[in-house]
C-alpha cells in the first residue's frame, strides 16, 4: 500500500511538472500591458512586454480547465500592478496560445 502511495505521488508530480510548461522554450517573461476580455472573468488574449522590449501577444486557451488561470480580473491586476508573469504557450496556426501562467518573484 505504501509503495502504491509512492508511485502515485510520483506519478502526480510529474503530471504537474508537465502541466507546467516543462522548458522556458515555449514560455515568454515579462508583464502583461493589455488584456482584451470578453467578460469580468474571461480573458481571450494578453500582451506581454519583456525586460527586452518585446511584445508578445498571446491568445489565451479558452478551454474549461486553462481558462481558470486567466480570469481577466485577475490579469488586470497584474497589468495595474505590473506583477511579472512567466506564460507557457503554443504555436497554433501561427498564432501563440497561453495555457498557463505563474507570477514571477523579483
Amino acid at each position: 500500500m505504501r509503495r502504491l502511495a509512492l508511485v502515485l505521488l510520483t506519478l502526480t508530480v510529474m503530471a504537474v511538472a508537465a502541466g507546467c510548461g516543462g522548458s522556458d522554450e515555449n514560455a515568454v517573461t515579462g508583464v502583461i500591458i493589455d488584456v482584451r476580455a470578453s467578460s469580468f472573468e474571461t480573458a481571450e488574449s494578453i500582451t506581454v512586454r519583456t525586460k527586452d522590449g518585446e511584445l508578445w501577444e498571446l491568445a489565451v486557451d479558452l478551454d474549461e480547465e486553462s481558462a481558470r488561470g486567466f480570469p481577466a480580473s485577475h490579469l488586470r491586476v497584474h497589468m495595474a500592478e505590473v506583477f511579472p508573469v512567466r506564460v507557457w504557450y503554443r504555436d497554433d496556426g501561427g498564432r501563440h496560445v497561453a495555457y498557463h501562467m505563474e507570477d514571477v518573484a523579483e
